[in-house]
């Protein structure tokens, strides 16, 4: 059996004779063993060339041997033909010949993991109110950090623009939209991608919150300023709904929803904060492989 036929076993009323292994944090696995796991430069994980994408994935996901993989968007065909990765000695860089801009980019060290888990998600200014938030949550939705290049934490200060227009079509438009956006994975699945589960993965609202506010001032602002944080959970529950309906489409088998720290808050907590919006979060997963069953 393979990683595809163990996990899908996995889940059906028969059960699986052979036990799927998986690692919960492949991005963190890839970014502290990438020499061990190809031979292809730790930059390719921002190159716009779709050759350079399908090699070192394709690389690190056999070279792992793991029984998932997360299943990567790629860049759409405007990016690709106006993005270009420019090497200068150690310096990398993504020049954008739209507009002529270059963003420089750092290979993270080792065990860095706590440095990603701070303040704004990116955005200096933090809100402390429902307007400030409003003006926050637009950039952030414009970035879409659960859908680029999810396999490095570094990903989560790439903030090249994605389409924020496809949220606006109809479920046909957007299907014709996103045969451009989702070359890479319609590729990977089409090669090899079946020999394993593909996966998606979305974060609690919860979990938004600790990564806007941090952890100290996200549990104040629950008891001295709920009605801010009940507003951003609202926010990030649509947000995230839009990335099942995305990642269905792309073709994943699955989605991890990872919702961190919620043992640290009380059960009433929970209940409002937590188990409301999950239960929307299963109910369009379960809807979303109905949809594609009928196909």
């Amino acid at each position: 059996m393979n990683g595809m036929d163990k996990i899908m076993a996995a889940f059906s009323k028969e059960g699986a004779s052979e036990i799927p292994v998986v690692i919960p944090y492949t991005h963190i696995f890839i970014r502290d063993h990438w020499e061990e796991l190809t031979r292809q430069p730790w930059h390719y994980i921002f190159s716009p060339d779709i050759n350079d994408q399908l090699a070192w994935i394709k690389d690190v996901t056999f070279s792992i041997g793991q029984d998932w993989f997360n299943l990567p968007i790629g860049y759409n065909k405007n990016e690709s033909e106006n993005l270009s990765l420019n090497r200068e000695y150690k310096n990398i860089s993504i020049i954008d010949y739209r507009d002529n801009t270059k963003k420089f980019f750092f290979r993270p060290r080792a065990g860095g993991e706590r440095d990603t888990i701070g303040r704004g998600l990116g955005q200096d200014k933090i809100p402390y109110s429902i307007e400030e938030f409003d003006q926050w949550f637009e950039i952030f939705e414009k970035n879409k950090p659960e859908l680029v290049l999810q396999w490095f934490e570094m990903a989560k200060n790439f903030n090249m623009g994605r389409q924020s227009s496809i949220f606006d079509k109809n479920e046909d438009e957007k299907e014709l939209l996103f045969k451009d956006c989702f070359k890479l994975p319609q590729l990977i699945l089409k090669d090899w991608g079946n020999l394993f589960f593909p996966l998606g993965r979305i974060v609690g609202p919860l979990w938004y919150s600790f990564n806007v506010w941090g952890f100290n001032e996200t549990m104040t602002l629950l008891i001295d300023n709920s009605e801010l944080v009940h507003y951003a959970c609202k926010k990030f529950t649509g947000y995230a709904l839009n990335i099942i309906d995305i990642l269905s489409i792309m073709g994943v088998k699955g989605i991890w929803i990872e919702d961190l720290l919620t043992e640290m808050i009380s059960p009433e907590h929970f209940k409002v904060f937590n188990l409301n919006y999950l239960q929307d979060f299963l109910g369009r997963c379960h809807g979303c492989l109905a949809k594609r069953r009928m196909r």
